[in-house]
């Protein structure tokens, strides 16, 4: 009987050391999940970081074409008497210099690039330059809403 005592204590004594060495590994597992995670964590912050600076100078080259297009368009839409850019209606002469429909009586119906007589009717609408027009509006408000 008191060796079956004795046996019964060395393998309670085997299964708490084994226990205790469990409990161990287990708080050595629990700090290495920490690292591991914490480094991920950094990892993702770094990653995160790129992907914003690389947003951002996309955001910059598109701000910079969108800036490049919108003044190409203001140049081919400037009145050459006021220096403003032209807005509907735009006229036209026959050899298709544009002026803004506010200069036109200004200037007696007369081009003022080449003086020929600008005719009073639909054929005087620039279609064209306002169509650019309303592309220069879209760009303008492309850019505003970025």
């Amino acid at each position: 009987l008191c060796r079956s005592k004795d046996n019964l204590v060395a393998r309670m004594c085997q299964k708490q050391s084994r226990l205790d060495m469990l409990h161990c590994d287990m708080r050595n597992l629990d700090e290495n999940m920490k690292r591991i995670i914490i480094s991920d964590d950094e990892m993702l912050a770094k990653e995160k970081a790129k992907l914003l600076k690389a947003t951002a100078e996309k955001d910059l080259s598109m701000k910079d074409f969108l800036n490049e297009s919108i003044s190409a368009k203001k140049a081919l839409l400037e009145c050459p008497v006021c220096y403003e850019v032209a807005s509907p209606p735009i006229h036209r002469c026959p050899k298709e210099h544009l002026i803004c429909s506010k200069c036109l009586p200004r200037m007696n119906q007369k081009c003022p690039s080449c003086r020929t007589s600008i005719p009073d009717n639909s054929y005087s609408i620039f279609r064209i330059a306002e169509e650019v027009w309303r592309e220069l509006q879209n760009l303008i408000l492309k850019k505003d809403n970025m």
